[in-house]
């Protein structure tokens, strides 16, 4: 089997606009393995953070993570936001394929950033509306169960406090 070789892209336009096969796989939960090809060379760690965070049907699409939730390593080492792709690509001996293999490190989310965020997008169902006058007929069926489990005198008094404050 071939060994991986290091390769660092630089700054000529060959290399900037060559694309970078991108994976990675999570350790514990989420449990996950995600590929993106095609990756600029020139796109920042961050950036894949962002793709795996901000992707709506991904793993981490529930659930309040945001990219501080995300740590990528490689070989035990945590990769610094600020890398590109290309300065942490390996390229395999007699092919010119670009490739890295990140594991993912996920971090629980914030329980009040995940709060924050089933109030902004959930929808709540409404507060039922309630009547703000009964007729004499719900009055007098309230009156008839106080009196069943109430003397008439204590009922009587129940019912006058509930039709002043109601």
């Amino acid at each position: 089997m071939p060994q991986a070789k290091k390769k660092t892209l630089q700054s000529d336009d060959s290399k900037t606009e060559s694309s970078v096969s991108v994976t990675l796989k999570s350790i514990r939960n989420p449990k996950f393995v995600i590929s993106f090809d095609d990756v600029p060379a020139n796109d920042t760690v961050l950036s894949i953070k962002e793709r795996l965070v901000g992707d709506p049907d991904g793993p981490l699409a529930e659930g309040g993570y945001a990219t501080s939730n995300v740590r990528l390593l490689i070989k035990g080492k945590v990769i610094s936001d600020s890398k590109t792709v290309g300065e942490v690509s390996t390229a395999t001996e007699g092919s010119d394929e670009l490739s890295v293999s990140f594991v993912a490190m996920i971090s629980q989310p914030d329980k009040e950033a995940i709060s924050n965020k089933k109030e902004v997008g959930s929808e709540e169902e409404p507060e039922p509306v309630l009547p703000t006058v009964l007729s004499e007929a719900a009055w007098n069926d309230i009156h008839t169960t106080l009196q069943k489990h109430l003397s008439h005198d204590e009922a009587r008094v129940a019912l006058q406090k509930f039709k002043s404050t109601f």
